[in-house]
C-alpha cells in the first residue's frame, strides 16, 4: 500500500534526514557557515515528491528482482527438459546474461586458466551455480585438481589421452560440467544437512525390527547383535568399517512428510537411499550434455562414478565409446578421482573434511570394486603419498612404525592401519620401475 505522505505531513511525522546538514548541498552548507541564522525554508512538495520517487525506486528493485527470480527459477525446478531448452537457446535475456557477468567476474582468479570455455559454455556453468553454489565450487575444485595432476605431476598422462583422441580441453569441460545432473535432483537431497549420527539414530527409531533386519541384510551389512540396541555403538560399527548410513538406509527415514511427497511427485522412490537417488545424477548430466552437443564431455560426466560396473547388483559395465575405450575409461576415471579428492577434502554439513591417507583408502575401494581404473588409480595414490613425504619427510615412517608423537593413540593407529592398506595396494597395482620411488618416499 503507498505510504500516505500528506497525513505523515499532518502529524509532523517529517523523516529526520530531509532537514539534516547531511542532506544539503556542499554550497548550501557553505552558505550556513556565513549565515547561521538563516535556514532552508521548508517545501512541503519537496518532501512529497521525495517519499513518491523513493516508493519508485524501491518498487523498481522488487520488480526486478521478481523478474529475475521468476526467470531463472527454471534451474531450480528439477525440470531437466525445460533446463535443457533453456540452455540451447542461442541467445540469452540481459537477465541470464547479467548473471554470467557476475559469476565470469566473482570467479575470475578460479578459472582465469580455462581459457577453453565458450560463451556456451559459460551458460551451462551459470546454470549450475544458479541452482547451487555449492555444486559449483565443486565442480571448479574437481577441475583445478584433474588440471594439476595432468599438467604438472602425471603430465605423461595427458599425453597419452590427446593420442588416443580425448582433447584436455574435453576433460576439463567434463569435470566442470560433471554434476549438472543435479539440477535434476531435489536440492533437499543433494544439500542434505543429516551426519552420520542423525542417519544412525533415524535407523535406530524404525519401530518395525523385520524393517531393519531387511535393510542390514539387503545391503550385505553384518552387525552384531551386541550393538544393534547401541546407537553410539552402531555409529563406531559404520566409521571403523568405512560405511557411510545414507548409502544404504532409505531416505524416508530423515525426511518430513512434505518432503516425501515432494520427492513421489519427481518420480523418486523414497524407498531408495539417498545414494541410490543421488546416483540418477550421473545420467542426468549425460542427458543434459547430450542433448546440447557435448558428446564426449557427455559420456564422461555420465560415467565419471561408473554406478553401472560390473557386480551383482548394478549389473555390467558400460561399454566405451570404441575408437576412444581406453582413453575414455582413463577420463572417466580420472574426473572420479579429482571429484571424489576433493569432495572429501572439504567440509560438508554431512561430513568433515577427512585426512588426506583416509581419502586415498576411500579411491583405493572404489579401484578394488571396479569403479575406477586400478592402474590409474596407483599412479593417482602413489603421486599423493610422494606429495607427502616431500613436505612431511618423517611422517609416513613415523606412522608406518607407530612413532608419532603429533597423533593420540586411536588416530594414529587408524592412520597407521591405512598406510599398510595403500602400501600394499600400491605393491600389487604400480609398475615395478615406480615401487622402488614409492618405498623411498
Amino acid at each position: 500500500m503507498p505510504l500516505n505522505f500528506e497525513r505523515h505531513l499532518n502529524n509532523h511525522i517529517i523523516p529526520k534526514e530531509i532537514h539534516s546538514s547531511e542532506d544539503c548541498s556542499i554550497e548550501t552548507k557553505q552558505e550556513e557557515k556565513h549565515f547561521p541564522q538563516q535556514s532552508r525554508p521548508f517545501d512541503k512538495q519537496h518532501v512529497i515528491n521525495f517519499g513518491q520517487n523513493l516508493l519508485v525506486r524501491e518498487n523498481s528493485k522488487i520488480r526486478q528482482t521478481f523478474e529475475k527470480k521468476k526467470e531463472l527459477a527454471v534451474f531450480k525446478s528439477g525440470n531437466l527438459e525445460a533446463i535443457t531448452e533453456f540452455l540451447g537457446n542461442e541467445t540469452a535475456s540481459p537477465v541470464f546474461e547479467n548473471e554470467i557477468a557476475r559469476i565470469k567476474q566473482a570467479y575470475e582468479t578460479e578459472l582465469s586458466t580455462a581459457t577453453f570455455l565458450t560463451e556456451k559454455d559459460w551458460k551451462v556453468l551459470a546454470a549450475v551455480e544458479l541452482c547451487d553454489k555449492k555444486t559449483f565450487e565443486h565442480s571448479i575444485g574437481t577441475y583445478l585438481i584433474a588440471k594439476n595432476k595432468i599438467e604438472k605431476r602425471l603430465i605423461k598422462l595427458g599425453g597419452e589421452l590427446a593420442h588416443e583422441g580425448v582433447q584436455l580441453e574435453q576433460l576439463y569441460r567434463a569435470c566442470l560440467f560433471h554434476d549438472i545432473g543435479k539440477l535434476g535432483i531435489p536440492s533437499f537431497i543433494f544439500n542434505n544437512k543429516a551426519t552420520d549420527k542423525d542417519w544412525i539414530n533415524c535407523f535406530m527409531m524404525i519401530d518395525d525390527q523385520d524393517e531393519k533386519d531387511e535393510i542390514l541384510v539387503e545391503n550385505k551389512i553384518i552387525v552384531p547383535d551386541s550393538i544393534r540396541e547401541d546407537s553410539d555403538k552402531m555409529l563406531e560399527f559404520f566409521s571403523t568399517n568405512k560405511l557411510r548410513p545414507e548409502k544404504y538406509f532409505p531416505i524416508k527415514i530423515i525426511l518430513s512428510p512434505e518432503q516425501i511427497e515432494s520427492l513421489k511427485k519427481q518420480n523418486f522412490d523414497p524407498e531408495k537411499s539417498l545414494g541410490e537417488i543421488m546416483q540418477t545424477h550421473e545420467g542426468f548430466s549425460e542427458e543434459i550434455l547430450k542433448k546440447l552437443g557435448y558428446a564426449l564431455e557427455a559420456f564422461l560426466a555420465g560415467n565419471h562414478h561408473n554406478y553401472k560396473h560390473k557386480s551383482e547388483k548394478l549389473g555390467e559395465k558400460p561399454v566405451a565409446l570404441s575408437t576412444l575405450h581406453i582413453s575414455t575409461e582413463i577420463a572417466s576415471s580420472i574426473i572420479h578421482l579429482a571429484d571424489v579428492q576433493h569432495a572429501l577434502n572439504e567440509n560438508r554439513s554431512y561430513h568433515s573434511k577427512q585426512p588426506i591417507l583416509r581419502i586415498m583408502t576411500f579411491l583405493i575401494d572404489d579401484a578394488k570394486i571396479g569403479k575406477i581404473d586400478p592402474a590409474l588409480t596407483a599412479e593417482w595414490v602413489d603421486d599423493e603419498i610422494k606429495i607427502i613425504g616431500l613436505q612431511h619427510p618423517k611422517y609416513l615412517d613415523e606412522i608406518r612404525n607407530m612413532q608419532s608423537k603429533f597423533q593420540h593413540h586411536a588416530f594414529l593407529q587408524k592412520s597407521h592401519e591405512e598406510i599398510l592398506f595403500i602400501d600394499e595396494f600400491l605393491s600389487d597395482n604400480l609398475p615395478d620401475e615406480k615401487k622402488d620411488g614409492h618405498l623411498a618416499a
